[in-house]
């Protein structure tokens, strides 16, 4: 996973590590450090290949933010993490600092799949 913070940020794990990321340098680091750094406000971000056209050698490939997409269940689901993350409450998150299932179904008022919670959870971390 490539992440890219605009601050200094210093990731701290569970079992020792540290990692830090200075503003404005991209860094390549595995998901769970990745999901940590995007906690503290860096982001993810995605290369794209670029599709190979007749008479053209090579094209460099760009840096693209991930963005929600049109689903309304998607898009409701991000704002509840966004709202969550704003209010901060420990027991309305996992242990990974995940919100919690139940916390999402119940102000969703309906069972969200782990799909689509995750993915709105990742935008929430995004925006």
């Amino acid at each position: 996973m490539k992440v890219l913070s605009n601050t200094e940020i210093r990731v701290v794990t569970t079992w020792g590590g540290v990692v830090l990321f200075y503003p404005g340098v991209e860094k390549e680091v595995g998901d769970e450090i990745g999901l940590l750094a995007m906690q503290q406000g860096a982001k993810q971000i995605q290369e794209t290949t670029p599709t190979p056209v007749a008479g053209v050698v090579e094209v460099a490939a760009e840096a693209v933010v991930i963005e929600v997409s049109a689903d309304p269940l998607l898009d409701r689901v991000a704002q509840i993490c966004s709202d969550l993350i704003d209010e901060g409450e420990p027991d309305f998150f996992n242990i990974d600092g995940s919100p919690k299932a139940k916390v999402i179904n119940e102000r969703a008022g309906e069972k969200v799949s782990p799909e689509i919670r995750d993915s709105a959870w990742l935008a929430a971390l995004n925006s």
